[in-house]
């Protein structure tokens, strides 16, 4: 006679369901390959704490990942959520793992060395998390496929934490890896409350357990509404079936009523202090984007996700030829994954469906409406997560499949894949004491005082390291963005004053391009041009010393 577990429905599983799928081991073999992988991620994410060079600075911080650290060292030394020396008042950031970040900065007195070591610790800690999280969610998912469940999830994990296209991000000092973490575990929450979608009781301590999370990731990045749109939705239309309407559209309900809640002290504060629910960043990167502009950087993001551990190099990314490739490798990527997809179960259509539709939103979003073409691979980022547990299932079921036919391939194949990584996150290491803005921040450190406020279009590493600087894309700066809004950039850089002493705009330092706002008035009467050095991207102008006159 069946016992009760035996009877249990499979979607029923325990929560300790991975105890149960580890009975399946994967070879050995794999297991060693896991190690390895989770040893090359570690080795690469620990490299920037010996400092060889300025390596802890140079590395892994972004721009973008400076302008976080300069609000939240100035969150830590009490002048609020600010930049420019705390002069200036700015929404233009995710919060959450600003304020963590600002732990550091409290803790050991605005150092910098330190506050940057901090959040970097911090980034990997939440990596290990995150590929942790990973790891379980791969077992959930595949909770009714015992025979690659374990195997697909060592991979994935492993595979994820390693890659030399995912290192960067996780450890950029922005919330890429905080906001990836959050997703992880919401999404493993959201399946309990799935497994029990047929009981007509509502689930109510869950689905709200689950909003809580889902308010964790909003405060992480604002544009997790579309995950928390992606799972109230697919939890109430796909789970509504006959008596248990009503209570799958409560849980639903539930979630997103929590999740709405927990984010609405962030978002009223946007509202009410500046004007719109959206963080003023996001409005500066969308002021030069046009319907579709961002299109054509969309297919090698999801080829370098799809691939897990392979990066595109930038000059091929938008080449005819390469971008025809890229579109022909997804599309049969796709057809792999629909070939898979077509045996699920009617239990798994729904996380496969969620996953679908939060990707799929994210995709026309990003790809579509929003501007900065350049960050168009952190925007994408949670298709990390999902693409590396599709890739290690058709990995794993491929090889389940037909890999007896080849017994000689599995060795190589790993071999491969293991010096593939190790060499790339090795040109990572080599990489590690060069940035694209230290060069701004030098020419500052040597020819502008302390005392004298500076001005850039880009400010993330320079403001980082030099106070008193004005942002001028508005990223970070509302009176910016109000200006370039208006079209009125060259006037405020002019006339706009600083500090108690009330001090001009001195200098402007940025890229060489910069070099060319010396051709627009009132800028070119005021301002003469120093540097213009396109070998080194620097352009500097400084104000005349008559245009001085009458400064307090």
């Amino acid at each position: 006679m069946p016992t009760e577990e035996q009877l249990r429905p499979a979607e029923q599983l325990p929560t300790n369901a991975e105890a149960s799928l580890l009975m399946n081991e994967p070879p050995r073999s794999l297991r060693l390959l896991a190690r390895a992988f989770i040893l090359i991620g570690l080795s690469t994410r620990l490299a920037c704490f010996l400092d060889q060079d300025g390596r802890l600075f140079k590395q892994f911080p972004t721009e973008d990942g400076y302008l976080m650290l300069t609000i939240a060292r100035n969150l830590g030394l009490g002048r609020g959520m600010s930049t420019a020396e705390g002069w200036i008042p700015t929404n233009g950031t995710q919060p959450l793992f600003n304020f963590i970040e600002a732990i550091g900065f409290y803790l050991f007195d605005g150092s910098r060395r330190a506050g940057v070591t901090w959040a970097l610790v911090c980034e990997l800690l939440l990596s290990i998390a995150c590929a942790y999280g990973l790891y379980r969610l791969t077992l959930r998912l595949l909770a009714q496929r015992p025979a690659i469940a374990s195997s697909s999830a060592y991979l994935a994990g492993a595979a994820w934490f390693a890659s030399p296209v995912i290192v960067p991000h996780s450890m950029n000092c922005l919330e890429t890896t905080l906001y990836a973490t959050f997703i992880v575990y919401s999404v493993e929450a959201w399946l309990t409350l799935w497994a029990g979608r047929a009981a007509p009781q509502v689930a109510w301590a869950r689905a709200a357990a689950v909003g809580l999370l889902l308010g964790g990731c909003v405060w992480a990045r604002i544009d997790a509404v579309f995950l928390v749109a992606a799972m109230t939705g697919c939890h109430f239309l796909l789970g509504a079936r006959g008596g248990a309407a009503r209570s799958r559209f409560a849980e639903s309900f539930t979630m997103g009523a929590v999740a709405v809640l927990v984010a609405s002290p962030w978002l009223i504060n946007n509202r009410i202090q500046f004007g719109s629910f959206m963080p003023i960043s996001g409005t500066a990167q969308s002021l030069s984007a046009s319907f579709g502009s961002n299109a054509a950087y969309v297919p090698s993001m999801l080829v370098e996700y799809a691939s897990v551990v392979l990066p595109i190099p930038q000059s091929l990314e938008l080449l005819p030829i390469a971008l025809a490739v890229q579109l022909l490798v997804f599309a049969g990527y796709l057809v792999g994954l629909v070939v898979l997809a077509r045996a699920a179960s009617e239990s798994e259509r729904g996380p496969l469906t969620l996953l679908a539709v939060h990707g799929g939103a994210l995709v026309a979003y990003y790809g579509l409406w929003f501007g900065a073409p350049h960050f168009v691979g952190r925007y994408l980022f949670p298709l990390s997560l999902y693409f590396a547990m599709a890739t290690a299932v058709l990995v794993v079921e491929g090889w389940r499949r037909w890999g007896s036919r080849l017994p000689a391939l599995a060795p190589a194949a790993g071999l491969a894949a293991l010096a593939l990584v190790g060499l790339l996150n090795v040109r990572l290491y080599r990489q590690g004491t060069q940035h694209m803005h230290f060069q701004v921040v030098d020419f500052v450190d040597r020819h502008a005082g302390e005392d004298v406020w500076v001005a850039a279009i880009q400010t993330g590493t320079l403001g980082f390291f030099h106070e008193k600087t004005v942002n001028l894309d508005g990223k970070v700066n509302p009176e910016a963005l109000r200006m370039a809004l208006g079209k009125h950039t060259p006037d405020y850089v002019v006339n706009a004053r600083f500090g108690p002493e009330h001090r001009p705009i001195e200098w402007l330092a940025d890229w060489e391009a910069i070099a060319d706002w010396i051709a627009y008035e009132p800028i070119s009467s005021t301002f003469e041009l120093v540097v213009r050095d396109e070998a080194h991207r620097l352009g500097v102008l400084k104000r005349r010393p008559t245009a001085l006159a009458g400064t307090p």
